[in-house]
């Protein structure tokens, strides 16, 4: 299973961005964000662990891969991105939730 360049530069775009990628053990099928086989971007992604780019939490047949610091340090290097970029996971939101609560009364 070989990638191209682009596919490679593709998965890195997309992990960068995203921070989070998941994907399918077992699956013959073209991730669904990608449109590259889930086979060929679990063994890409699993090359970023051994890196310690990313790391892997395995859970239901599905492989989370979370970006490590160190992978956000490399990826903007081989992306060729500006130090001010982060991956969506890692920006700041500035939600103001709130909620009124009708009865303050502690159920005993």
């Amino acid at each position: 299973m070989n990638l191209t360049r682009d596919e490679m530069l593709t998965i890195k775009k997309y992990f960068f961005r995203e921070g989070v990628c998941l994907v399918e053990e077992k699956s013959n099928q073209p991730h669904p964000e990608l449109e590259i086989n889930d086979k060929q971007v679990m063994k890409f992604m699993t090359s970023l662990v051994s890196k310690g780019l990313a790391r892997k939490q395995f859970n239901w047949r599905h492989a989370y891969f979370f970006i490590t610091d160190e992978g956000i340090d490399a990826l903007k290097k081989d992306l060729s991105l500006e130090d001010n970029e982060m991956p969506l996971t890692h920006l700041e939101t500035n939600l103001n939730v709130g909620y009124a609560v009708e009865n303050e009364e502690k159920l005993i």
